[in-house]
């Protein structure tokens, strides 16, 4: 219903309110220009220890194969 609908956008915009105020305390990490704070989170939280990737093209295969397996899915 619309009644619905309305709570669950206003639920995300408090969402994504909480995830910009959590993003600004981690504020030693380098801002992406054009990627939101919601989608640069999601970006952190998904490479956990990066520390795991032996190198930068360590890493963006992670991506690679992570994309490829979600284009295999749709």
């Amino acid at each position: 219903s619309l009644e619905n609908i309305g709570f669950l956008e206003n639920q995300l915009k408090k969402f994504d309110k909480e995830v910009e105020k959590q993003h600004k305390a981690f504020s030693h990490i380098p801002k992406r220009p054009g990627i939101c704070p919601v989608i640069d989170a999601g970006i952190i939280a998904e490479i956990g220890n990066i520390h795991r990737f032996s190198n930068e093209a360590a890493l963006v295969r992670y991506y690679l194969v992570d994309a490829a397996n979600l284009l295999r899915i749709l």
